[in-house]
């Protein structure tokens, strides 16, 4: 083993490789968020930040209103898709528009779910 300084270089290659191979790994776990769903988050932040102007309130404002922080709203604003869908509904809360977030994934909406009931009403014949 080549020793220099005292240090042991074998020792110095495997911390090294253990670095390496920790980046490695954490680059493998973050993936870049889908173009389609970011594209919908933006979308859904322009909405509520027209909603939150048309009431004149300012960022802090509907922050204090909903109980959460202002990074909050401004990351719900910008289509962070970090935001938590409580935050969310808080938001949507202080707005008066809490009932919105029925629309959601509503199964009358939902063809998939219009023709799995049919396909099953059919199997009762």
């Amino acid at each position: 083993m080549t020793v220099r300084n005292g240090i042991f270089l074998k020792d110095i290659e495997i911390s090294i490789l253990k670095i390496v191979i920790g980046l490695i790994l954490q680059s493998m776990s973050v993936m870049p968020f889908p173009i389609l769903p970011a594209r919908s988050l933006a979308a859904l932040g322009e909405r509520v930040a027209l909603a939150r102007r048309a009431r004149a309130l300012t960022q802090r404002d509907l922050a204090f209103l909903a109980g959460v922080g202002a990074s909050s709203v401004v990351a719900l604003e910008k289509g962070h898709p970090g935001v938590a869908l409580g935050t969310l509904a808080r938001v949507l809360d202080a707005m008066d528009l809490l009932s919105e977030m029925d629309h959601l994934v509503a199964p009358q909406r939902d063809q998939a779910l219009t023709q799995f009931a049919i396909s099953r009403l059919g199997d009762r014949k």
